[in-house]
């Protein structure tokens, strides 16, 4: 059994796409230009050692899927 499920993995669900990738695209999108806005340039975040973020800058719980919702895309 364990040797039928392992070939079905990698022949059958290994190989097809499991998520819609336009949704993927538009989602890393919004959270690329969200954190762009709110802590600066992606190469400035990058090439930092250390960062100290104030606590109003802190995330809630539910910014991400605040930001998927705006822009078309919700969580399930």
């Amino acid at each position: 059994m364990t040797y039928r499920n392992n070939r079905r993995y990698t022949e059958v669900l290994g190989k097809t796409v499991t998520y819609n990738e336009e949704k993927v695209a538009i989602r890393k999108a919004a959270i690329d230009q969200f954190a762009t806005e709110r802590f600066g340039s992606k190469a400035a975040r990058e090439t930092q050692r250390f960062t100290s973020i104030p606590e109003e800058k802190n995330l809630d719980t539910s910014t991400i899927s605040d930001i998927y919702e705006e822009k078309g895309v919700p969580l399930q």
